[in-house]
């Protein structure tokens, strides 16, 4: 179902994306694509410390600032409007953290599939890196 329909463009995107976040001080400690059943949809989700400065009071100049990237990478599988931005305090960033920790080198693909962690279910997700401390930084 939802494996199936997120195609390899979108994780080299993501990526690139991320090299380029990584670069400009701009590191994300968690990076994961997500499975939305109820909207059928997968997205991108991305937490970092330069992240919290934003969320969320200023999300939409955080989403701005993705949104700057995809273009000068000129990304053509991946679009702003399949990112979720997440502050320090998600839920979710702390119970993928306690499942994975990658730290902040290459990324990987760890996919996991109708999982249930600290009382919220995963219908699928591809942990791509979630770096010690995600919660914090």
């Amino acid at each position: 179902m939802g494996e199936k329909t997120l195609v390899d463009g979108l994780t080299d995107d993501t990526e690139s994306l991320v090299a380029h976040l990584d670069d400009s001080d701009r590191q994300c400690s968690l990076v994961t694509w997500y499975f939305y059943p109820d909207s059928n949809e997968w997205k991108l989700l991305l937490a970092g410390k330069w992240l919290n400065d934003f969320l969320p009071n200023q999300e939409a100049v955080a989403y701005q600032k993705i949104a700057q990237a995809i273009t000068e990478l000129e990304l053509s599988n991946l679009s702003v409007s399949s990112i979720k931005l997440l502050g320090k305090n998600n839920q979710l960033i702390g119970a993928i953290s306690m499942l994975v920790g990658t730290g902040f080198g290459p990324l990987g693909h760890m996919h996991f599939s109708g999982t249930s962690l600290n009382g919220i279910y995963i219908d699928e997700m591809l942990i791509m890196r979630s770096a010690p401390n995600a919660t914090a930084a």
